[in-house]
């Protein structure tokens, strides 16, 4: 339930504000929200970070400091600081008084921003740098079989809610995506897994969440699917990458050089497709957004972005633990 008080210099509250290092650079941590980004002294971040659990608009100042054990006068300093650089949440007001061109920019600020964290923490990034067990990265592949599967029947969903312009678009999509497991059954076969052990196995919680969340979002918005896609689909394809991945992955792990030619080629067909633009092409849509589902939009694609983080997470956890099974079985009755 959103807390509408209106003083947010004594109920502190921020816009939604990203904090990230790079091991590259520690000593700095970068601020990144929708309508700017810094650079600020990793130092000052961690001492920020120590109140920012308590800045929800719940608490004043003075519990802010009884709660996280700072003093006052530091916490006022680092709360006027973020004021200066308007990193305050804006003031509530009647969703149906904000202009649909003002909807529009905030819901791709909110996109644009979750696909770039999305990107920097992708699971993806320590497959391809080798820095996984070999049991990771055909989890990995287990994981986006199943997600890859499942995820035409939510665009089905969308469509089949969708005005007559939209369904066609979101129909098109769906027929574009459909049976592209085949892709990453095709991988794992070279991986040395068989098809019945691939197509009998059960996805992580996680990737059924995902399946989930977005079901959920594009029953009642069909056209978030645009957004969906601006976060989620790939803006770019490289040959040479994929080939030195693959070598790679064959030198650390003796996989096939040519296990992940499927896995790319479904790569390269979605961006042939242009689902990386389906966002920017087709941006009319969103004025289809009904006002009084603004904040349950925005809400559920921060969901969807927090599920594939724990994905990543589950991934590690599950297929690391010596004794799982691989590929992660269905418990049927007769197993108890």
């Amino acid at each position: 339930m959103l807390i509408d008080k209106s003083d947010f210099n004594k109920y502190p509250k921020f816009r939604h504000n990203l904090w990230t290092s790079y091991e590259s650079s520690p000593e700095t941590t970068y601020l990144i929200m929708s309508n700017s980004a810094f650079e600020v002294p990793t130092e000052e971040a961690n001492l920020f970070l120590k109140i920012r659990s308590f800045c929800t608009g719940h608490n004043t100042i003075e519990d802010i400091s009884i709660k996280s054990a700072i003093p006052l006068n530091k916490i006022l300093s680092m709360i006027n600081s973020m004021k200066e650089i308007d990193a305050f949440h804006l003031p509530y007001s009647p969703l149906d008084t904000i202009s649909k061109n003002q909807q529009q920019n905030t819901l791709i600020s909110a996109t644009n921003l979750w696909a770039e964290q999305l990107e920097d923490t992708h699971i993806s990034h320590e497959i391809f740098s080798g820095k996984t067990s070999k049991n990771v990265v055909i989890g990995w592949l287990l994981e986006t079989y199943h997600y890859v599967k499942t995820f035409p029947e939510a665009l089905e969903i969308a469509a089949k809610n969708a005005s007559s312009g939209l369904k066609d678009l979101l129909t098109s999509y769906a027929k574009q995506e459909k049976g592209h497991e085949k892709f990453i059954l095709e991988s794992l076969m070279r991986a040395g897994i068989t098809r019945l052990e691939v197509e009998s196995s059960i996805p992580l919680i996680s990737t059924r969440t995902i399946d989930f969340l977005l079901k959920e979002l594009f029953t009642i918005e069909p056209c978030s699917v645009l957004l969906v896609a601006g976060i989620i689909e790939a803006d770019d394809y490289n040959e040479h990458s994929a080939l030195e991945i693959a070598k790679m992955l064959n030198k650390t792990h003796q996989f096939p050089i040519d296990m992940l030619e499927p896995f790319f080629e479904h790569v390269k067909i979605d961006f042939k497709y242009g689902h990386h633009k389906l966002l920017e092409n087709n941006l009319a849509y969103l004025q289809e957004i009904k006002s009084e589902n603004l904040n349950d939009v925005v809400n559920k694609l921060h969901d969807i972005k927090h599920a594939f983080d724990v994905q990543r997470l589950e991934i590690f956890d599950y297929y690391n633990k010596v004794g799982n099974y691989l590929p992660r079985q269905y418990v049927d009755f007769f197993a108890i």
